[in-house]
């Protein structure tokens, strides 16, 4: 669960090596996978007494408070691409976000799904429309679908031709 909520912010955050490799700034890359992993040992070290749980949390609350922010900070600090530009895109995407988790708390506590499996399906039926209604309510969230559906089109692969 912990791990699932940190992951969130892995395709964003995984984007920012791409900065670093464009742009000529392998070093800086390494300095970061240098401090990530620091971080890393520290937060499951920091978990350890606390068993698997805690290894997880901690983790995560280091992924997300420490390792990302980090990562933003340093590929933003030089070059062309500003912390602003890394983080607005990401930010237009928030209020989707709380509607797919306010849809699914509601659910469950309305519900109570016993059967994990019952649980995520019904997670998925509220949580998928929650999110497409948000998102497509935020102009920045449409732009933004409508620009995967097109780099989809271009991506889709065509029909042999005899």
């Amino acid at each position: 669960m912990y791990f699932a909520i940190a992951g969130l912010s892995y395709p964003v955050t995984i984007t920012t090596g791409w900065l670093f490799v464009t742009q000529g700034r392998g070093g800086e890359l390494f300095t970061l996978g240098l401090l990530s992993g620091v971080v890393a040992i520290c937060a499951i070290g920091a978990g350890l007494p606390y068993g698997a749980e805690g290894v997880a949390l901690t983790s995560a609350l280091a992924i997300l408070l420490i390792r990302s922010p980090l990562a933003f900070w340093m590929a933003s600090r030089s070059g062309p691409v500003r912390l602003s530009d890394l983080l607005i895109p990401v930010a237009s995407f928030l209020p989707p976000g709380l509607a797919v988790l306010g849809a699914i708390l509601a659910m469950r506590w309305w519900l109570a799904p016993e059967s994990a499996i019952v649980g995520l399906a019904l997670s998925a039926a509220v949580g998928v429309p929650a999110f497409f209604a948000a998102a497509l309510a935020i102009p920045a969230c449409r732009g933004a679908m409508v620009r995967m559906v097109d780099i989809a089109r271009v991506l889709r692969p065509r029909g042999r031709r005899g």
